[in-house]
């Protein structure tokens, strides 16, 4: 579903099965948190962020909240862009980062240029999707799996990923990953939750 925009002159939402990408004037939040893992960029300027109310305040251009993190944005007249990933419990594989590496990695700098293209309205769903594999392959370039995480139930999570359409079965993915359905079906609910 493409939703937009919701203020004419800047922000735009776009939604697709898991994941959430806004663009738009940043606001000032309270501290909170979230089932959603959410990327940051400082699109104009950097901005404030910070991980519960008793520490000081970072300045940032790029940002990593893990899932159920508590954090807290502030920001004058930045725009940012969000992306708010759903991921399985045991899938959370990058640690919140109040200076994510992404925000200088000069590999991210397609990202940076497809949210520009965002933020003029320039983008339709395929794109955002595309761009959201981009963002998140960025973001999560220098972090390492956790241990523990077996890479067959990664591998199909990254195809379920890359083909989010309703008819992916499991039996489809047991097969790509080499296991019977019935042993694909325990480790993806043991390992995903």
């Amino acid at each position: 579903m493409l939703i937009r925009p919701m203020n004419p002159q800047r922000s735009h939402l776009f939604l697709w099965r898991g994941r959430a990408l806004v663009i738009g004037p940043g606001i000032d939040s309270r501290v909170h948190a979230h089932f959603a893992t959410q990327l940051t960029w400082g699109l104009d300027a950097p901005f404030q962020a910070r991980l519960a109310p008793d520490q000081p305040w970072t300045s940032t251009r790029a940002a990593i909240f893990s899932s159920n993190q508590p954090h807290q944005i502030h920001c004058e007249a930045t725009l940012l862009a969000h992306l708010f990933i759903e991921l399985p419990q045991r899938a959370q594989t990058t640690p919140s980062a109040l200076v994510a590496a992404f925000g200088d990695d000069p590999e991210c700098t397609q990202v940076q240029i497809g949210l520009e293209q965002a933020r003029h309205g320039g983008l339709d769903l395929q794109r955002a999707e595309q761009l959201s594999q981009d963002w998140i392959a960025c973001a999560t370039h220098h972090e390492p799996a956790r241990p523990g995480f077996d890479q067959r139930i990664s591998q199909a999570l990254a195809a379920i990923a890359a083909h989010p359409e309703p008819g992916l079965s499991g039996a489809a993915l047991a097969a790509g990953v080499r296991l019977s359905v019935s042993r694909f079906t325990h480790l993806f609910r043991q390992q995903t939750g």
